[in-house]
């Protein structure tokens, strides 16, 4: 008979309630990203700034302001022009990466004298391991 009594409407009620709570106190009280360092430029690599952002919207409209851009923009890794689309790829940057702030209808170019895509993946030194592969150690420009 005690089960019973467990499976009271207003018992488990309460229970629900309480679970409920806990998780709103979770899902509110969970803090924002960290702000992180970036190197960004313009699409002819002759602007370059570094800006700090705890998100990928947050680092486009620094950029529109501090490369004086306008319009729709899109985000690119300047070593390769991979587009970074998703906050999840973007948490997933390394500090320091260099990126490419492109408007609307321009395109990622490798930099001039710089080796073929296929020869500078395969000359890169050590490892291509996950959580590593997204560092880009130089982001000057020069090839």
């Amino acid at each position: 008979m005690e089960y019973l009594s467990a499976l009271n409407p207003s018992g488990l009620l309460r229970s629900v309630s309480n679970m409920s709570s806990d998780l709103g106190r979770k899902v509110w009280t969970s803090t924002p990203p960290p702000q992180r360092p970036f190197r960004i430029c313009d699409h002819k690599r002759t602007t370059r700034k570094g800006l700090t952002a705890a998100t990928r919207q947050e680092l486009l409209d620094k950029a529109l302001g501090t490369l004086m851009l306008n319009g729709v923009l899109t985000l690119v890794l300047e070593e390769d022009g991979t587009m970074v689309e998703s906050e999840d790829f973007f948490q997933l940057l390394e500090d320091d990466t260099c990126l490419m702030v492109l408007e609307l209808g321009q395109k990622w170019r490798p930099r001039k004298g710089a080796p073929p895509m296929g020869l500078r993946t395969a000359a890169r030194p050590g490892p291509r391991l996950a959580g590593n592969f997204l560092h880009h150690s130089s982001c000057s420009g020069r090839g």
